[in-house]
């Protein structure tokens, strides 16, 4: 048993993208499969055809994108195959329904990565649930329990994304929401105000993805468009189907993000809060509670990214911060304390990415940093320290992605790393360090997703890894070590493979 992907998975000698030694079990991209002496982006002794990563080679007796035995039909990584007898997470004994990336598949009281004996406990998509004989996005024998996008609801003869006969209980997007005549993407009754994609909008009878019926402005994805009678994809005639992200849903007068009729519960972004009288980005009358990308706040009379009548609190891209007469992004008058990308910093007459005038504290994409007359990706007039993309490092007359006078050290995609006159994703001239996608790692004349000459020390994707006359994502000639996908691990009777910490 091992842990992969954020599932728990039994391997015998295997390896992540690799074949066991005895042709049992695997782990490929979250799912467990049978191999015989294959690999990823390797083709297999018989040479069938599948699809692997964007590449299209021929395999034999693998796995994932293989065939099954009754040659029926699966989809795997976006591409329809025929399949044989294997599923994505391979066929269960009695063939109910499971959910198999996007597509709903005939299983055997099996779950996403199959269920227990019992049917009390599995594992789906990085939550562990109580099922009984149920499925991914499928509701149980007694409309009681079902997984939906990680999340353990119960529902009562409903679906994902439909509402229910009585108009009371629905779920959307993974959270059990009561809604009354309210509707995602709809306007309101009135005409005036709606929640679209976290914006308040000003519209008219509109729909996020519908028409106007006076062919006016609509508010599609963050932008105000001018529509005719036009629908994302058509808008109905009898106000029953419409077409909201790629999903065909029916509508009955309901709004996700709009509040019910009596005040009380809705569904916003994926939580469930109790507003009064609110809507998202708005405050409540009685100015209390409202709801805020993700979380409850406690407001008085203020606006979102801006200060409160009394100095006290606002909310700042999801943090709670007191603020004195400032401005997110902007210094306070007195220079303590403001908000900058969801951190709480402390500047003095400075402005994000700016070096404060005392050369003392400036914010930095959500980082404080000490600067000396310094700026964002060049080094500071006494070459001490400078901010590059989140990180403090202390650089001497070097620039971003080269290399400093006296080859000391530079910074490259937020690592700091000492180079020899070297460049990214190219080797030293004395064979020592160089810095390839934001990773240190040792190569000897050896170029990225190549083996060394010397077989030691190659890069490939992130990850330093030792080779033996060895490509990337293929195994050692010796079954030793290999990398697959960002990961280091040995392949010769070996369990899980551990992660390097440069």
């Amino acid at each position: 048993m091992t842990y992969r992907h954020g599932v728990r998975v039994n391997l015998s000698q295997s390896d992540d993208l690799s074949c066991n030694n005895n042709d049992t079990v695997t782990y490929r991209h979250s799912v467990r499969i049978n191999l015989s002496q294959s690999d990823d982006l390797s083709c297999n002794n018989n040479d069938t055809l599948t699809y692997r990563h964007s590449v299209r080679v021929n395999l034999s007796q693998s796995e994932d994108l293989s065939c099954n035995k009754n040659g029926t039909v699966a989809y795997r990584h976006g591409v329809i195959v025929n399949l044989s007898p294997s599923e994505n997470l391979s066929c269960n004994k009695n063939g109910t329904v499971a959910y198999t990336r996007g597509v709903r598949v005939n299983l055997s009281q099996s779950d996403d990565l199959s269920c227990n004996n019992n049917d009390t406990v599995t594992y789906k998509h990085d939550v562990r649930v109580n099922q009984s004989q149920s499925d991914d996005l499928s509701r149980n024998n007694n409309d009681t329990v079902n997984y939906r996008h990680g999340v353990r609801v119960n529902l009562s003869q409903s679906d994902d994304f439909s509402c229910n006969n009585n108009d009371t209980l629905t779920k959307r997007n993974g959270v059990r929401v009561n809604l009354s005549q309210s509707d995602d993407l709809s306007c309101t009754t009135s005409g005036t105000v709606a929640n679209r994609h976290s914006v308040r909008v000003n519209l008219s009878q509109s729909d996020d993805l519908s028409c106007n019926n006076q062919d006016t402005v609509a508010f599609k994805h963050g932008v105000i468009v001018n529509l005719s009678q036009s629908d994302d994809l058509s808008c109905n005639k009898i106000g029953t189907v419409a077409y909201r992200r790629g999903v065909r849903v029916n509508l009955s007068q309901s709004d996700d993000l709009s509040r019910n009729n009596n005040d009380t519960v809705t569904y916003k972004h994926g939580v469930r809060v109790n507003l009064s009288l609110s809507d998202d980005l708005s405050r409540n009358n009685n100015d209390t509670l409202t709801y805020r990308h993700g979380v409850r706040v406690n407001l008085s009379q203020s606006v979102y990214l801006s200060r409160n009548n009394n100095d006290t609190l606002t909310y700042g891209r999801g943090v709670r911060v007191n603020l004195s007469q400032s401005d997110d992004l902007s210094c306070n008058n007195n220079d303590t304390l403001t908000n900058r990308n969801g951190v709480r910093v402390n500047l003095s007459q400075s402005d994000d990415l700016s070096c404060t005038t005392s050369g003392t504290v400036a914010n930095r994409h959500s980082v404080r940093v000490n600067i000396s007359q310094s700026y964002d990706l060049s080094c500071n007039n006494n070459d001490t320290v400078t901010y590059r993309h989140n990180v403090r490092d202390y650089l001497s007359q070097s620039d971003d992605l080269s290399c400093n006078n006296n080859d000391t050290v530079a910074y490259r995609h937020s690592v700091r790393v000492n180079l020899s006159q070297s460049n990214d994703i190219s080797c030293n001239n004395n064979d020592t360090v160089t810095y390839k996608h934001g990773v240190r790692v040792n190569l000897s004349q050896s170029d990225d997703l190549s083996c060394n000459n010397n077989d030691t020390v190659t890069y490939g994707h992130d990850v330093r890894v030792n080779l033996s006359q060895s490509d990337y994502l293929s195994r050692n000639n010796n079954d030793t070590l290999t990398y697959g996908h960002g990961v280091r691990v040995s392949l010769s009777q070996y369990h899980y493979c551990y992660r390097i910490i440069i």
